[in-house]
């Protein structure tokens, strides 16, 4: 191995074990769930570093219109 290797295998040593928080998180989830009126999710639960955001991105319609009008050139 050379030494070039190593920085990504230490930056990704958090994710080794991601199977197992994820069941765990499931296991807490659906416990929760059943003990609660509440719609809940899974990163209600726990959150972890892995975990992305989800934003409603809004697309105007002017770019709908550009993107069509490429397609059809």
């Amino acid at each position: 191995m050379e030494w070039y290797e190593i920085q990504p295998l230490v930056e990704g040593m958090h994710l080794k074990n991601k199977d197992n928080w994820e069941q765990a998180r499931i296991i807490a989830f659906l416990i929760a769930q059943t003990n609660s009126r509440k719609q809940l999710k899974p990163s209600d639960i726990m959150k972890f570093s892995w975990d992305k955001e989800e934003s409603d991105e809004v697309i105007s319609q002017e770019y709908k219109d550009t993107i069509i009008s490429e397609m059809r050139e």
